[in-house]
């Protein structure tokens, strides 16, 4: 208690490499942005600038376009993270209560 600090949580060691820092992607998120991606934001360049600035969600609308545009925004996506080298997670919104699975 002398020390002034606290732990929280104590990962179990199989969780360890999870918690330690990817080399590769090393430039920390400072801002949490989460961001709808569309037609105006889905291009390479625009997608690099949004990470820059602080996007670490960018948000896939499945009430409207195809699987094939959702796909390609998602390859770009994954081009401009590895020219920023910062990581960014994806949330998929569905058009209803409906999950899809595919096998």
């Amino acid at each position: 208690m002398g020390t002034g600090h606290h732990v929280f949580f104590t990962a179990p060691p199989s969780f360890q490499s999870v918690l330690e820092e990817d080399k590769d992607l090393s430039v920390p998120a400072v801002t949490k942005m989460g961001c709808t991606l569309g037609p105006n934001t889905r291009s390479v360049e625009v997608l690099e600038e949004l990470l820059r600035t602080g996007m670490t969600v960018a948000r896939f609308d499945f009430s409207w376009g195809s699987m094939e545009y959702h796909q390609e925004t998602l390859d770009n996506l994954r081009t401009a993270q590895r020219n920023t080298r910062r990581l960014c997670c994806t949330m998929l919104d569905t058009m209803g209560p409906e999950i899809i699975v595919l096998n």
